[in-house]
């Protein structure tokens, strides 16, 4: 009878150590990944903020007549929000190893490769005789619909719903923002695309508290 009950203890308390094991990796595993809570409210203010700025000194008539405040407005905000992306993930995965450190170069590289892409097509596009009002249309929208195919591929790859969601949210605000027109483009970016990361953000933190 006593080997019986200490089999049965020693049964039980292995299942105990397996869950603890478990919960202890898992909570690692959310510790190295990067916050999206962070990153998409960085982001989302960027965007908010960013191409506001724009649509206020952009156009003929512009509401604000002071282009240049404009643009350095909208990259202030652009680079705080890489500088601050950068400074996270990079706390985050230090000393990652592994699988998953190489999806996570590879995908970064994907960042580097479409921008550089997209850098020498505005340029060609630039160098043509094309107007103003068709590279002031073509630079923010390309650069947005990169950034939502971008983020479906991550969610596709990493099973994230929330990515893939922001994704598709960003890549149609980029069709609405195209039918629209120039100068309220930007305000569609600003509130769409702003809004969407800003409501992404709130869906993090609600997948977050729930898990």
């Amino acid at each position: 009878m006593s080997d019986r009950m200490s089999a049965a203890a020693n049964a039980v308390s292995a299942e105990e150590a397996l869950e603890i094991a478990t919960r202890e990796h898992e909570q690692a595993a959310r510790n190295l990944a990067p916050d999206a809570r962070v990153l998409f409210g960085l982001w989302g203010a960027a965007w908010g903020i960013g191409f506001a700025a724009l649509w206020l000194t952009d156009g003929d008539e512009p509401r604000i007549d002071l282009p240049t405040v404009g643009w350095i407005v909208f990259g202030v905000s652009m680079i705080g929000a890489l500088v601050g992306t950068g400074i996270h993930i990079g706390r985050r995965v230090h000393g990652v190893h592994g699988r998953s450190a190489v999806m996570g170069r590879r995908y970064s590289a994907a960042w580097v490769i479409a921008f550089a892409a997209y850098g020498a097509l505005m340029s060609a596009l630039g160098a043509t005789d094309a107007s103003d009002e068709v590279l002031s249309l073509l630079s923010p929208l390309l650069a947005c619909l990169i950034v939502g195919l971008m983020y479906m591929a991550a969610g596709a790859l990493w099973e994230d719903s929330v990515q893939f969601l922001l994704g598709a949210w960003i890549t149609v605000a980029v069709g609405i923002a195209a039918i629209v027109g120039v100068p309220n483009h930007l305000l569609v970016m600003s509130v769409l695309g702003g809004g969407g990361f800003l409501i992404g953000a709130l869906m993090a933190r609600w997948r977050s508290a729930h898990t």
